[in-house]
């Protein structure tokens, strides 16, 4: 059995409904995302089924973890997807996948592998370069990144943020019944002054990081790099997780890309505002990679690494 098949992208169209829809041969275009319907989606739905497969997971368990819970979690998240098919594409266990921009098919609990430990290969790297034993995620939704993080890495403290109310319960609940140093607290990237309500307390060296949450929002229209900018105590590194457009990038799967976040009302503007901020001396880039894994092909996480120039 292979873990991962590469094909082509006309062997795509079996895989997924989304080939056909942006080449145009298939009608779809989202026509509102507004902060309401993310909330419905996210906290009403995805993670208030979180919430309530941990208290029946925590409930039936004398002595729970994170790792068998998100395990259990992401069967019930495959379940649905299957039950909505209509909306994710999917009728069966080959998910069409995206890595260095080649078509993939695999099974779903290869690719939350994959997903996962690309996660830790790159937070590790940094939070030992910088001795950064604190870990902050914004937008971390149910807090998986976090607690896998805090399981496999050198950590004494993580802290979640997030949006939705469910998510953050879901995350003290973990935080509380698992014996595990740290805290989640309610975050809004629209808010002013969000990050340093999270970051003020922190004494040490912290590393800031998302993962397909700025995706969410149009980043020039919240003050997210001038807060950090402000901040007394910055992040050694912020990093980013999330799917990007670049218009000097020639490549036709790249700018397909494009297309499926702009069919989606997703964001594109995470590189352009952190490269003009860049040009004015505000900020550093240090590592850029494009479209490195999709667990959604046409959506893939790019990792952008930055630094403030003092």
């Amino acid at each position: 059995m292979k873990l991962l098949k590469n094909i082509s992208f006309f062997e795509s169209t079996n895989y997924s409904p989304w080939p056909l829809r942006l080449i145009g041969l298939s009608p779809w275009q989202k026509t509102e995302r507004t902060t309401q319907e993310i909330l419905d989606e996210y906290n009403n739905t995805w993670y208030k089924n979180a919430l309530q497969a941990w208290e029946n997971y925590s409930d039936s368990h004398e002595s729970p973890t994170p790792s068998c819970f998100f395990r259990i979690f992401d069967n019930i998240i495959y379940d649905q997807m299957i039950q909505s098919s209509d909306v994710y594409g999917i009728t069966n266990d080959e998910h069409l996948i995206s890595i260095n921009r080649e078509l993939y098919t695999a099974k779903w609990s290869v690719i939350s592998a994959l997903y996962d430990n690309l996660i830790i290969d790159i937070l590790e790297n940094y939070i030992n370069s910088f001795n950064s034993w604190t870990l902050i995620e914004l937008g971390c939704g149910t807090g998986k990144n976090l607690f896998n993080s805090y399981a496999k890495l050198p950590l004494t403290y993580i802290v979640g943020a997030e949006i939705c109310t469910n998510a953050v319960n879901l995350g003290n609940k973990i935080v509380k019944r698992c014996n595990i140093n740290g805290e989640f607290k309610i975050f809004d990237y629209f808010q002013d002054n969000g990050i340093h309500s999270l970051t003020s307390d922190i004494k040490d060296n912290y590393i800031l990081f998302t993962s397909h949450s700025i995706e969410q929002i149009e980043l020039r229209k919240t003050n997210f790099i001038d807060q950090i900018l402000r901040l007394e105590h910055p992040p050694e590194v912020v990093i980013h997780f999330e799917p990007i457009f670049d218009n000097n990038d020639p490549s036709l799967i790249h700018k397909l890309h494009h297309l499926y976040s702009t069919k989606n009302l997703y964001n594109n503007d995470l590189l352009s505002e952190l490269r003009r901020y860049e040009e004015n001396g505000h900020i550093k880039i240090i590592d850029l990679q494009k479209d490195v894994f999709g667990l959604s092909a046409f959506n893939p996480t790019s990792i952008i690494v930055w630094q403030i120039q003092r």
